[in-house]
């Protein structure tokens, strides 16, 4: 079944128009006709399955009832910039795997300088909200603007881990994840050892995602997969 999000918040009998792009994909690309059932989600992540009122003029739905929306905890996601196909990928992704939140990092050694205006953020934000809609969400990340890591959020309460290629000793899955998780992904060349002794003197624990070296993408995804079968597994 389709799923769209909707930049409002539903309200029970409210007729809901369809913006232009929504009306090209559903009724252009998909040949959906009038009386076709998609799942539409709200500002506030409540879901409701709706019958398409579309003719030549009006094209849209209306609101019967409405599905709370409930999520256990919160994934963020601090990741080193990469290259447009990588960081493309990973956040397609880390859509799929849950992730709630995307904090983008530039590093000393990040390769990928991006500034304001080459930081393409309603790019990724169409691609996120595709990925959303793919896998059935029913909210979709924050995605931040670039910062380095003296710019980070305290992140308080949250378990706060570092993929780190040195760490020898404690794996991901040695950890007590909690309900809130952060985890950090440096860029290909791994992190300055400046960078990683400032991350361990704000309470971030340097984890090992196994005996190989992977790539930047590899590792967010391996990541995040860990966090998110801890997460079902408890719920």
């Amino acid at each position: 079944m389709q799923q769209i999000f909707i930049n409002d918040i539903f309200e029970k009998g409210k007729f809901y128009p369809l913006d232009q792009q929504q009306k090209h994909h559903l009724i252009d690309v998909l040949r959906y006709s009038d009386g076709k059932t998609i799942k539409v989600v709200d500002q506030n992540h409540n879901w409701s399955l709706v019958s398409l009122t579309i003719n030549n003029d009006v094209c849209g739905f209306t609101i019967e009832s409405l599905n709370a929306s409930s999520s256990k905890g919160s994934t963020i996601l601090v990741m080193a910039l990469i290259k447009k196909d990588k960081w493309d990928l990973t956040l397609t992704k880390a859509c799929e795997l849950g992730v709630d939140e995307i904090y983008p990092l530039v590093s000393r050694r990040t390769v990928v300088r991006l500034d304001e205006k080459s930081f393409k953020k309603q790019r990724y934000l169409k691609i996120i909200e595709s990925a959303c809609s793919q896998c059935k969400r029913n909210d979709m990340p924050i995605l931040h603007d670039p910062l380095d890591i003296h710019h980070l959020p305290s992140f308080d309460g949250y378990t706060k881990l570092l993929a780190y290629e040195n760490e020898a000793g404690l794996g991901i899955w040695d950890v007590s994840l909690s309900d809130d998780n952060v985890i950090v992904i440096g860029p290909e060349g791994g992190f300055d050892p400046n960078e990683v002794e400032w991350f361990n003197q704000n309470g971030y624990t340097t984890v090992s995602l196994g005996s190989t070296i992977l790539r930047a993408e590899t590792a967010a995804l391996f990541a995040l997969s860990a966090i998110k079968l801890h997460k079902e597994s408890f719920q």
